[in-house]
């Protein structure tokens, strides 16, 4: 019985003790929004989340203080008009991920993203 209770806790403890393991979400992708498509080019680093934002009216935008927990990402840019912080939230749901964000008069918007294909 004291055998059963050990292996037990041991199985808890590891189960609480290990991180979840982040989504892959490394690569680029493309979200269609009013007219445009957003590319986002994501590098996963543990559970940082690191890349760029190219909105063709706005240009390229850095990530900043991007983070990633299982299929929960965030991070923020910073407008080129004005420097307001963009916030964007995101839930992995492959093959798509879904990504919500907030700008100063706009309100919340969501925005669906797939995987852009390899150029040929």
């Amino acid at each position: 019985m004291r055998s059963i209770t050990f292996v037990v806790g041991i199985c808890l403890f590891l189960a609480l003790a290990v991180p979840s393991m982040a989504a892959d979400i490394s690569g680029k992708w493309v979200a269609p929004n009013d007219g445009v498509d957003i590319e986002f080019e994501f590098k996963v680093d543990g559970n940082k989340l690191k890349g760029k934002v190219n909105n063709p009216m706005f240009g390229k935008m850095g990530i900043k203080d991007g983070k990633i927990d299982g299929d929960n990402f965030s991070f923020y840019v910073l407008h080129p008009t004005n420097q307001q912080r963009v916030v964007f939230r995101g839930v992995v749901d492959e093959p798509i991920i879904r990504i919500t964000f907030r700008t100063a008069g706009r309100g919340l918007k969501e925005i669906v993203a797939t995987r852009k294909q390899p150029e040929k």
